[in-house]
């Protein structure tokens, strides 16, 4: 539940439960408000919305400051820009779950900052599978470690609140947080979903092309087909940007007293108030589309 909460929606995905961070589950979408996700007795009163999970490296990261001697060898981290070695970011020493990578090779682990501030260990001892880092992968100067990251985003109504909001959980690395409420009069969220189904390769003419590391060929990676729905995504490692609907709604229940009430839509669909919704409130769609991170191919 802290930092892989798929695995408890997912338990017989072995890619889920020992690769986390891999393309098929840096990003997945719900059509519900999925209880799996949250600590037992924590479940929200949710409806009317979808919810949305992603992970990664955070932006708080610092450069490998000396190359590894061997891949078990402890990753020295650079001082900061004003020269400071005692735990430069604020990441303590106890446990926590980090990202190194080159760009080419990528290791999460489980390790521990030393009280100086300068090294990172990463040995078994803190849940690791060896002393090593994965395939004997050593990191260089022209690497960055960063703590791992994951946010959880959802749709429900505060005790005592009269309207929803939206809500977010996250997970830094080394603790998850509680709920927390960031934007209030947020009625429901949508969520669409553009899909590379056909994979095809430009530098080819259209030929069919797998995204995979191993691939002979480069993936347009264009969202050919838009998924108004998780359940219709054939594959997630495929799925290269997702657009966001919210549906906001006035704080004053009597601000449409005298308005002509006119069926709204969300993201091109036709939108049906929540059981219970007030009528006399007014609604406004507000959207964007996301491109995710290195998911398209470079123009």
């Amino acid at each position: 539940s802290g930092p892989n909460p798929l695995a408890a929606l997912f338990p017989t995905e072995q890619a889920v439960l020992y690769q986390p961070l891999s393309p098929t589950n840096f990003v997945r979408g719900f059509d519900t408000v999925p209880s799996a996700m949250f600590a037992s007795g924590s479940v929200p009163v949710a409806s009317n919305t979808n919810s949305i999970f992603f992970a990664g490296g955070s932006a708080n990261g610092v450069s490998v400051k000396t190359a590894m001697a061997t891949p078990s060898s402890p990753v020295t981290i650079a001082v900061t820009a004003n020269g400071d070695t005692v735990d430069p970011l604020g990441w303590g020493t106890s446990d926590r779950h980090y990202i190194v990578s080159d760009c080419v090779n990528s290791s999460l682990f489980v390790g521990r900052v030393s009280s100086g501030g300068t090294e990172i260990d990463h040995g078994a001892i803190w849940g690791n599978l060896s002393d090593a880092f994965p395939n004997n992968a050593s990191y260089d100067t022209n690497a960055i470690v960063m703590p791992l990251e994951w946010s959880f985003y959802y749709v429900a109504t505060r005790s005592g609140a009269a309207t929803p909001s939206l809500y977010r959980i996250t997970y830094n690395g080394s603790s998850r947080s509680q709920a927390e409420e960031i934007v209030a009069n947020v009625e429901s969220m949508r969520l669409h979903y553009g899909e590379n189904i056909n994979g095809m390769d430009f530098s080819a003419g259209g030929v069919s092309c797998v995204i995979a590391l191993s691939s002979s060929c480069t993936p347009s990676l264009q969202a050919d087909v838009w998924q108004t729905d998780a359940a219709s995504v054939t594959d997630w490692s495929r799925v290269v940007a997702v657009r966001i609907g919210l549906m906001m709604v006035s704080a004053d229940n009597t601000a449409n007293l005298d308005g002509v009430v006119i069926q709204p839509t969300l993201l091109g669909q036709a939108y049906t108030l929540p059981t219970g919704a007030s009528t006399t409130r007014l609604r406004k769609e507000f959207s964007t589309t996301v491109v995710l991170r290195n998911r398209v191919a470079a123009r």
